[in-house]
């Protein structure tokens, strides 16, 4: 999650424009509408200024991302297996993580010895960003056995 701190400053001299003629006010002499036009300023520009603070949701570009992006690391080790090896990246860490080794029948009638391996990048709070197929093979009904194994919950 990202933070953003707004800071804004009030100048010293505010001008207010009343039916065509602009009249300054110093910050101490303000009447009481004048206040209240400021106020009314300041939350239109905050409000505005917070409408532009978006999150912005990534799109999953494969099935497998669709899963486990946004999931626990930990309900994926369990289901899969663990790591074969971790890295520390800032406040992310990295996992090589290689798993469902198999033997299946391809759609070709021949049977093959298969597995998938992937690098995924967690939060630290153990939140799946990201998850990047390292190599594959073919399916026993898809060109991609790591897509069948992990976006459709095993093969």
């Amino acid at each position: 999650m990202t933070r953003v701190l707004l800071r804004l400053t009030v100048p010293v001299q505010i001008c207010y424009f009343e039916v065509g003629r602009p009249q300054v006010y110093g910050r101490n002499n303000m009447r009481t509408s004048d206040t209240m036009n400021r106020h009314a300023a300041t939350i239109m520009i905050f409000a505005i200024t917070l409408s532009a603070c978006t999150t912005v949701s990534r799109t999953a570009s494969n099935p497998v991302e669709a899963r486990w992006v946004g999931r626990s690391a930990g309900e994926f080790f369990a289901k899969y297996s663990p790591p074969i090896s971790d890295s520390t990246e800032g406040s992310t860490t990295v996992y090589n993580w290689r798993g469902g080794y198999n033997r299946i029948k391809q759609q070709n009638g021949r049977s093959t010895s298969v597995s998938c391996s992937a690098k995924i990048i967690v939060s630290d709070n153990y939140i799946i960003r990201d998850i990047t197929i390292v190599s594959d093979r073919p399916g026993a009904t898809s060109s991609s056995y790591c897509t069948e194994l992990l976006a459709n919950g095993g093969v």
